[in-house]
């Protein structure tokens, strides 16, 4: 019989009763600073009931495409770090500045402002493509909860079709929101037997979708992992908001002087935890 500890636990977040408190504090002080009056919307409805929301259709083609040639680009001009499982872009607010307009669209912002009751800012983030390979899963491709917050939102946008579990969709473990076994700080990394030990066998979601789609989710306080693709190539950003420096650390993540120069008033405090260069 397993012991389990809910999210009403301190036990159940990174840092426990001093990072909630930490939260609460610096929650408090952002409402204040830069309020945001909800928005209803089915996608809030799913993201605060399921933990995540599929939204269809954010992104036009036309904006895939310019990602896509920046992350080509990239590739080919050394701005990527490579090894056989990924190719990750290397401070990609600099790199693929089509970045940041992605991440100041209304249907994303308005969801994760209306979550927090106030407007975060986009926290760190990659720009990565994973290779099918024979070897055994590495990293974010085995099951582990984020020690980012004790809340934050991360965004996922395709740029290619993830119809499938062959195309290595981002996998979670829905009830792990929930509840986590009382030893879960016992290791950072579980393989997928252990998920269904403790949660069942069909305890996996796998979060399918088509390219230009967004899903914005919060279940990856709990256990998740991005299932490593067979079929093909898999091209993704993630996009994180926070209320405060994830993990209480000193920003790295970069963007231009001049980009946030050009950001409207209401959009520059997405960029608050970022440096400018």
């Amino acid at each position: 019989m397993n012991n389990w500890i809910t999210p009403q636990d301190s036990s159940y977040h990174f840092g426990g009763i001093q990072n909630i408190m930490r939260f609460e504090q610096v929650h408090n002080m952002r409402k204040i600073s830069h309020p945001f009056k909800s928005i209803k919307s089915q996608a809030l409805t799913d993201l605060q009931d399921n933990g995540f929301a599929v939204i269809k259709n954010v992104f036009s083609e036309d904006e895939i495409q310019n990602l896509l040639s920046e992350f080509e680009n990239a590739l080919e001009t050394g701005k990527c770090k490579t090894d056989p499982y990924y190719s990750t872009v290397l401070d990609p607010l600099i790199n693929c500045p089509s970045i940041i307009q992605a991440s100041l669209k209304e249907d994303l912002t308005n969801v994760v402002s209306s979550f927090f009751d106030c407007v975060p800012s986009l926290g760190t983030l990659n720009f990565r493509r994973s290779y099918p390979n024979p070897g055994q899963p590495v990293t974010t491709q085995i099951f582990h909860c984020d020690p980012n917050s004790v809340s934050f939102i991360k965004c996922f946008v395709y740029l290619n079709d993830v119809p499938a579990k062959e195309y290595g969709p981002l996998t979670l473990v829905p009830e792990s929101l929930s509840k986590k076994p009382a030893n879960w700080l016992s290791k950072y990394r579980w393989p997928e037997e252990e998920m269904k030990q403790l949660y069942g066998d069909d305890c996996l979601k796998y979060l399918t979708a088509s390219a230009g789609d967004l899903i914005i989710s919060r279940a990856t306080l709990g256990f998740h992992r991005g299932t490593p693709p067979i079929a093909r190539d898999r091209t993704m950003l993630t996009l994180n908001y926070v209320i405060h420096p994830e993990e209480w650390k000193e920003p790295i993540f970069k963007m231009s002087k001049e980009n946030y120069l050009n950001m409207t008033e209401e959009q520059k405090p997405f960029a608050d935890f970022l440096v400018k260069v």
